[in-house]
């Protein structure tokens, strides 16, 4: 396994799939970061956080910089699921989250969404080294 860093969050999300099935039975994979979407607006709004206050009010903003998702088994429209979201940070200015679904009892891995991600500065659109107050931050609240 790669060392990704430091563990600065962890936490499971509840939901429920509300994608249609495919002609194939189960959800489309083109669905599936809609979810991860979900957990990380989630994770924002556990802090305060969102879209908009990041760039009024800090002038940066969150972009991923690219996604690795592994299918491991099916979703299937109604199904609950539970999301774990993990944010790890290692060097500037890369940090990754990293979103693995699992099915209601968490005794299944489904999916795994591996997304690196920077800050940019609003409205340059430069890469900028990962924030203190979003480091200082997660350090101050428990990880799970």
């Amino acid at each position: 396994m790669v060392d990704l860093g430091e563990k600065l969050y962890e936490r499971f999300f509840t939901t429920w799939i509300t994608s249609p099935n495919d002609e194939n039975c189960h959800v489309n994979n083109k669905d599936y970061p809609i979810y991860s979407e979900g957990a990380r607006q989630s994770f924002l709004e556990f802090f305060g956080w969102g879209d908009s206050f990041f760039r009024q009010q800090k002038g940066v903003a969150m972009i991923m910089r690219g996604r690795e998702i592994t299918y491991r088994k099916p979703m299937f429209k109604g199904q609950e699921i539970e999301i774990k979201l993990e944010l790890f940070f290692k060097k500037n200015p890369l940090y990754h989250m990293i979103y693995t679904f699992y099915d209601a009892n968490k005794e299944n891995i489904l999916v795994v969404d591996k997304t690196r991600c920077v800050f940019v500065s609003v409205p340059e659109e430069k890469v900028i080294d990962v924030p203190d107050f979003f480091i200082n931050a997660l350090r101050s609240n428990p990880k799970t």
